[in-house]
């Protein structure tokens, strides 16, 4: 069945209808041939095998009188008469009540086993027996003369001729059913025609369809299944149509929303993004004027762009909108609207400039929707009428949403911008309200406290002397060594103090100068091998700069001091053309950064905090590189604002 099937799989329709009329035609034919075929075989069978009784029972009623009298030529001459008579009498013999054979019609002798082969029965009439032979099939009749006292006439009827007959008959129906055969090709063909030609025409169609010709249409007239099936599929087609001109038109408006989404996502400033979002709405939408209205403190609105407006001039940006415009109705709604024409009292058209030239025959008005609401409306217009349907004033609604969340972006932007700039300018005050106090607080130490323990040095010196040479003078050589050891103590830390404030090669020499010798002293006396690399021209800075980059290094360097455990430390400075950059590389213990600038109370922490805010004040950036056990390593990056002729 499956062979049957893969055998039609390929062939077309028609074909297979052809083929299976024709198959059903041709195998009902040979069944009917054969069917025939048995049947009249039975027929003529009992008709031979009648015949062939009715001949042996004549001549056993014209031989009982021979048989008894013994008259042999009379038996003779009554076989063979019925022999010549009968083409289908193959043979005829009579056998005695002894079993001899008396007479026959065997040229060569009655065959062996022939007699034994039918055996009369004297509880039956006649005896009936099919034989084989080499002759093909013989029935052998077998009927008493005289209820078997004269013996038993057999008669032997040959099939030959019964075949012949039936072979002939069936040749002359074959020839028939290949008759009918044909009929039922050329029926066949006819039908299947009548039934595949609507199905061709629809497959035709849907090959069309299929490569994008949308307009096909299938004649569908009958009102079969056929015709049903044709008005399915222009149904179908007409579906498809609207829906890819749907799909188009929607694959349309995102390509508009992505690509303005796009041009608003790189503006920052709000009228940057109002002037970016009319040029492209006119470029998108092919639209011939496009406006937005701003709403005000008060109600009012005011006129904040305007691309292609046919006014004589926009000398005033503020534009009062009437009682009833258009505009000022969208503030209180939650969607655009759509109006066939501008009013004669729009203050857009009439407001400003004294009138229009070109005249505006459809009009749509979109609200910008903000955080607080309704922050203004945008608005397009075009001569031609009826231009804006709802499918077009719903994308316009979509792009007037996306107009607002850029103006909200914008106005965030412009506000952190805004605060940013205040930070950095209150921080950079700070840190030169800083810097002015280090330096006074280390000018008044060094005027008044150190100068005062110089004297006070100078003071037990003298005493030391003067004592020098007195026994028993009350304090002894020893204490006023003590206690100008420990003065000079205090004035050693404060010289430290007044370095740390503002080390006078900063002022003097440059940072470079002044990095070199506070590593020295801060890292020396703590068995810290310092290493300092220059990279570049290394030349004298604006002294915002020079400041952040010391201070840097500075809080780097001390933070190896106190908390690396370090023994050896680079440090790397590079004098490029548009920034300086350094690096701080030590050899100690490490320490995870996010903990520890985590924790605003951990001293390292707040001085990360404050390397970094130093950095970025001047446009710079700050990093951390380390891990417990990996040492740490400080990189810091400050564009040069301008370069200074003096050298280190």
């Amino acid at each position: 069945m499956s062979r049957l099937a893969r055998l039609f799989s390929w062939r077309s329709l028609r074909t297979r209808i052809s083929l299976a009329l024709v198959g059903l035609t041709l195998t009902l034919g040979i069944v009917a041939l054969f069917q025939a075929g048995l049947d009249l075989t039975a027929i003529l069978k009992e008709r031979l095998q009648n015949r062939g009784i009715a001949i042996a029972r004549d001549l056993a009623v014209r031989n009982a009188a021979p048989s008894l009298t013994n008259d042999v030529f009379a038996l003779y001459e009554a076989i063979n008469d019925s022999l010549l008579n009968n083409e289908d009498v193959r043979y005829i013999f009579l056998v005695e009540p002894s079993g001899e054979v008396r007479v026959h019609t065997f040229e060569e002798g009655v065959p062996p086993g022939l007699v034994e082969a039918n055996r009369w029965d004297p509880a039956q009439r006649a005896s009936v027996w099919s034989l084989r032979t080499t002759e093909g099939a013989v029935l052998d009749i077998a009927v008493p003369v005289l209820g078997g006292q004269g013996g038993v006439i057999r008669v032997g009827m040959s099939e030959a001729g019964l075949r012949s007959r039936v072979m002939s008959y069936m040749a002359r129906l074959s020839l028939l059913v290949g008759v009918a055969v044909l009929g039922a090709v050329a029926l066949s063909f006819g039908v299947s025609s009548l039934l595949t030609r609507p199905l061709s025409r629809v497959a035709a169609a849907a090959r069309k369809v299929g490569s994008g010709d949308l307009s096909t249409r299938v004649p569908a007239n009958a009102g079969d299944e056929v015709g049903e099936l044709a008005q399915a599929f222009n149904t179908m087609t007409e579906d498809l149509l609207r829906s890819r001109e749907s799909l188009i038109q929607r694959n349309a408006e995102l390509e508009i929303l992505n690509s303005m989404a796009d041009a608003l996502s790189r503006q920052l400033a709000r009228q940057q993004v109002l002037d970016t979002s009319l040029d492209r709405l006119l470029e998108l939408t092919q639209v011939s004027f496009a406006w937005v209205c701003i709403r005000k403190p008060g109600g009012r609105m005011e006129l904040a762009a305007c691309r292609g407006i046919p006014l004589r001039s926009l000398d005033s940006p503020k534009v009062p909108p009437g009682e009833a415009c258009r505009c000022l109705e969208v503030f209180t709604e939650d969607r655009g609207r759509g109006t066939p024409s501008l009013p004669s009292s729009c203050p857009l058209l009439n407001g400003v400039g004294g009138g229009v030239e070109t005249p505006v025959r459809s009009h749509s008005v979109v609200p910008l929707w903000s955080r607080d609401g309704v922050a203004g409306v945008l608005g397009v217009a075009s001569p031609g009428a009826g231009e804006f349907d709802e499918a077009r004033t719903r994308l316009l609604t979509a792009i007037g949403h996306q107009v607002g969340i850029a103006l909200d972006n914008a106005t965030l932007y412009e506000e952190l911008e805004r605060k940013e700039r205040v930070r950095a300018e209150l921080l950079e005050k700070v840190i030169g309200a800083q810097e002015e106090e280090r330096k006074r607080v280390a000018r008044e130490i060094h005027d008044e406290p150190a100068q005062a323990l110089a004297g006070v040095i100078f003071q037990v010196d003298n005493l030391k002397r003067r004592l020098a040479g007195v026994k028993d003078a009350g304090p002894s050589a020893q204490d006023v060594e003590e206690l100008r050891q420990g003065v000079r103590a205090a004035m050693e830390s404060l010289h430290r103090i007044i370095t740390e404030l503002r080390p006078q090669a900063l002022d003097d020499l440059g940072f470079v100068t002044a990095i070199r010798w506070y590593a020295e002293q801060r890292l020396a006396d703590r068995g810290v091998d310092t290493d300092l690399t220059v990279d570049g021209q290394a030349d004298r800075l604006p002294p915002a700069i020079e400041i952040a980059a010391f201070r840097i290094t500075q809080e780097a360097v001390n933070n190896v001091a106190k908390h690396a455990a370090a023994s050896k430390v680079r440090i790397t400075l590079r004098f490029g053309d548009s920034t300086i950059s350094g690096e701080i590389e030590d050899d100690g213990q490490g320490f995870d950064p996010q903990i520890v600038t985590g924790l605003p109370s951990h001293g390292a922490g707040l001085g990360l905090l404050g390397m970094r805010e130093r950095a970025a004040l001047l446009g710079g950036n700050l990093t951390v590189d380390s891990s417990p056990g990996r040492g740490t390593r400080v990189s810091f990056t400050i564009p040069r604002s301008e370069r200074s002729s003096g050298h280190e």
